[in-house]
């Protein structure tokens, strides 16, 4: 008895473990199952879509949906047209969106939408509703017509996402700076836009990257613009072709002093918002009268990098011992109407003080060094150059005088080095800080540079010290020739090729409608041409109160795989691929110029 009453307490246990393991999966609901990726589906608005007659002193729109929703990023993505003065708020409330206007009053007889863009999304998953819009009307007709086409960047043709595209009924051109723009819509990922809901008119269209939604061109000052030359008339089909804009940023010509400041004690740095018409007029303050007599030979400009940065080096022997420099300087500037106006300003230069115990240290141990200084400077030679390379020498400091003869390269005959004819380039004549050696180079060959010591003298008596370096240059199998041919031949054409990243690696201009790229390091590259209308060698923007747009850009739709110690010829017919089109997929998004 007491093994078969054992015997059924088991079996009851096992039963209870099954059951309540069967009630433990069900409880737990489907496994494994398909993860919702289903938007969110509009069931009911008010007012209806397409309502007309509509309460100008209307002030929310509901919409419910079959599910509850969320709201994401609704100041980037929601546009009303025409724009409000206020942006509407925009919020969600279980399965409800309501869209409020409470600080504006709706204009009459008049077509209002509104795009929501990916802003609503279902509150689980985060699924958006994709391109939900919405139109009413408070007069008593809807306006149907339409206006669509992509936004892409005039120097590199990439879609442009999120800029505003807007119109203006029979607009001048000073409409576009005082005036809000009458319809809008924003680009999406593509770069592609849709205004909507039109009435029947002739328009002006602009495109503006306008960070703050004022739906003004000023707003935008020293952002992106494009526009069309022409005015058009919106679409009533959608087999019309759609328009292209191309996105540019003006060049600022805001004149204005930034700053000042004096990094070493034999030079400093005058900053300008925008290249100087006029070059600055200097005057030391504080010292003997006879130091500005002699304004010439206080110091030298240096040739700008950047135009808007002056380099100047000092000379003058009492102002290189003065610690602090005070100069009064006068310039253009910009004034409030747009036009040039002379300005005084008073400007306090200081040779940096420093303060660390490493520094301290630094002085100290040079005290004890040899008085000789020899000067700095840099080069280019690196073990393996390449055969377009030049030798290029920099100097930290302007040269005064240079005996060319210490210098030479000799060329590697069996074991012994033979001199060969150089040449050289320097750079500004009145500021020289590059040298440049000029050689006839041949392919697989080893030289040898040699600089003697102290054949070159700095401005400042320093000289510089002994120099030598060997290198080689590539075999000519290492490189590939591009041969480019036109089916139509283009005028004032600039050819970069380019790399994945579209940096430029190579240039070269149009000449008997062809292009030639000698001697390119084997790889995969991307072709790009500019139309230098003109003729100053690079690609110039545009300006939308002159009228005037970017220089025109074409890419050649397929990349060029060049390898080493091949000769590839390349017929191009740039006129055969519209704008949208032409960008290499493969090439990285690429930011404006």
């Amino acid at each position: 008895m007491k093994a078969l009453s054992t015997y059924r307490r088991l079996t009851v246990l096992i039963v209870i473990s099954l059951l309540v393991a069967s009630c433990a999966n069900r409880g737990a609901g489907p496994q494994g199952g398909p993860k919702d990726e289903i938007p969110p589906v509009l069931e009911k608005c008010s007012p209806e879509p397409g309502s007309v007659n509509v309460d100008t002193l209307l002030k929310s729109v509901k919409m419910e949906f079959d599910e509850n929703t969320a709201i994401k990023d609704a100041h980037k993505y929601v546009v009303v047209s025409p724009p409000m003065k206020n942006k509407p708020m925009v919020r969600a409330t279980n399965k409800k969106v309501y869209t409020s206007f409470e600080d504006d009053t709706l204009q009459a007889n008049t077509t209002y939408t509104i795009d929501y863009g990916n802003a609503i999304t279902d509150n689980n998953e985060g699924n958006p509703l994709v391109g939900l819009s919405y139109t009413f009307s408070t007069g008593d007709h809807l306006d149907t017509l339409f206006i669509d086409g992509y936004v892409i960047d005039a120097h590199t043709l990439a879609p442009k996402p999120e800029i505003i595209v807007g119109v203006y009924p029979n607009a001048t051109d000073s409409d576009f700076i005082t005036k809000p723009l009458f319809r809008v819509a924003k680009t999406n990922e593509e770069g592609y836009f849709r205004i909507k809901n039109i009435p029947d008119s002739t328009y002006r269209i602009y495109a503006i990257n306008d960070l703050s939604s004022n739906w003004y061109y000023k707003s935008a000052a020293g952002g992106e613009v494009a526009f069309l030359d022409e005015p058009l008339k919106p679409q009533t089909s959608e087999l019309q072709n759609s328009l292209t804009l191309k996105l540019f940023k003006e060049e600022l010509t805001q004149e204005y002093f930034k700053k000042a400041f004096r990094p070493a004690r034999e030079t400093f740095t005058i900053v300008f918002g925008h290249e100087p018409t006029m070059m600055p007029d200097l005057k030391v303050l504080g010292t003997v009268d006879s130091v500005n007599s002699l304004n010439t030979e206080l110091w030298v400009l240096e040739k700008p990098i950047r135009k808007d940065s002056l380099v100047y080096w000092i000379t003058d022997t009492t102002l290189l011992k003065t610690d602090t420099l005070r100069l009064e300087m006068k310039y253009l500037k910009t004034d409030s109407l747009g036009k040039l106006a002379e300005t005084l300003d008073t400007l306090k230069l200081t040779v940096p003080i420093k303060r660390s115990v490493q520094a301290k240290k630094k002085k100290k141990d040079e005290e004890h060094k040899s008085e000789i200084q020899f000067i700095a400077f840099t080069h280019n030679i690196q073990q393996e150059m390449e055969v377009y390379d030049t030798i290029t020498i920099n100097f930290a400091e302007p040269i005064k005088s240079i005996l060319y003869d210490s210098i030479t390269v000799s060329i590697k005959v069996d074991s012994l080095f033979n001199p060969i004819p150089i040449s050289f380039e320097t750079g500004d004549s009145a500021c020289n800080k590059e040298l440049r050696i000029l050689y006839e180079k041949q392919f697989d060959q080893t030289y040898r540079l040699n600089i003697d010591s102290a054949c070159i003298t700095s401005i400042y008596g320093r000289h510089n010290n002994k120099f030598y370096k060997t290198f080689t240059y590539k075999k000519p199998e290492s490189y590939a020739n591009l041969y480019i041919t036109f089916v139509n031949n283009p005028e004032n054409a600039i050819l970069e090729l380019m790399n994945e990243q579209e940096a430029v690696k190579y240039t070269s201009i149009l000449e008997d409608n062809e292009v030639i790229f000698q001697d390119i390091a084997p790889g995969t590259y991307y072709l790009r041409m500019i139309i230098d209308d003109n003729h100053n060698g690079k690609w110039d923007t545009g300006n939308v109160m002159k009228g005037l747009q970017p220089e025109k850009v074409y890419y050649m739709p397929e990349k060029l795989d060049l390898p080493a110690n091949w000769d590839i010829e390349q017929k191009w017919d740039y006129e055969s691929f519209d704008f949208m089109s032409q960008r290499p997929s493969e090439l990285k998004p690429a930011k404006s110029k």
